[in-house]
């Protein structure tokens, strides 16, 4: 008994119709109609409502640093005030940049402790909302 093979190339016409990794030959990043193959690297948009935590950080002052002390090996990227801010407010802020980010984000203990390596893409959300932000190690 022989078996029968299908051609899947999507060229000849009776195989698939449609191929998902059909885009993936040309080799060309440009993101399609949905928005697939998009740049990863690049500071994520705005989303909406956020606006209020947003306008609140003109002005202020930010340290990020990234930490792995105490954490089992795993990177974690902490934003602190210079001022001091209020928890309420620090809470804002880490849920503001939790959506943003894609990622877990907390205020604990008068810091935001965003989950991730990601002190690139968190200095440039503060620096967007007009935040001043220094760099630490």
């Amino acid at each position: 008994m022989s078996k029968r093979r299908l051609d899947l190339s999507g060229d000849a016409g009776d195989g698939l119709t449609h191929n998902p990794f059909a885009a993936l030959r040309g080799g060309s990043p440009q993101p399609d109609a949905q928005g697939h193959g998009a740049d990863l690297t690049a500071p994520p948009k705005s989303v909406e409502g956020e606006g209020e935590a947003a306008a609140e950080l003109a002005g202020s002052d930010w340290l990020v640093r990234k930490e792995r002390k105490g954490r089992g090996g795993k990177v974690v990227t902490i934003v602190s005030p210079r001022a001091g801010e209020s928890e309420a407010r620090l809470a804002e802020v880490a849920r503001s940049l939790g959506q943003r980010l894609g990622t877990g984000a907390r205020a604990k203990g008068g810091e935001i402790v965003v989950q991730g390596e990601l002190s690139g893409r968190v200095r440039a959300l503060l620096e967007a909302d007009g935040a001043r932000v220094t760099v630490g190690s």
